[in-house]
C-alpha cells in the first residue's frame, strides 16, 4: 500500500510539475510573441529611416551636382566675358 501511495504522490508531483511547465511555456510563448511584434516595429522603423537616409543622400547628391554645374557655368561665363573684353580691345 505504501508503494501505491508513494507512486501516487510521485504522479501527483509530476502532474503538478507538468502543469507548471505548461504555464511557464505559455508565458514564454506570450513573451516571444511580444518580442516578435516589437522586432517587427523596429524593422519598420529601420526601413523608414533607411528610406529617409536614401532620400537625403539623393538630395545631397543633387545639391553637389547643382553646385558643380553652377561652378562650370561660372567658368564658362568668365571665359565668354574674357573673349568679349578681348574683342572690345581689338576694336
Amino acid at each position: 500500500m505504501k508503494t501505491l501511495d508513494t507512486l501516487n504522490q510521485k504522479i501527483e508531483a509530476l502532474v503538478k510539475q507538468h502543469r507548471q511547465l505548461q504555464a511557464d511555456h505559455q508565458l514564454l510563448v506570450k513573451e516571444y510573441e511580444k518580442q516578435l511584434k516589437h522586432n517587427e516595429k523596429l524593422e519598420q522603423e529601420i526601413r523608414s529611416m533607411q528610406k529617409k537616409i536614401d532620400e537625403l543622400v539623393i538630395q545631397h547628391t543633387v545639391q553637389i551636382l547643382t553646385d558643380a554645374q553652377k561652378a562650370a557655368l561660372k567658368k564658362q561665363l568668365a571665359a565668354i566675358i574674357a573673349r568679349i573684353d578681348n574683342n572690345l580691345k581689338l576694336l
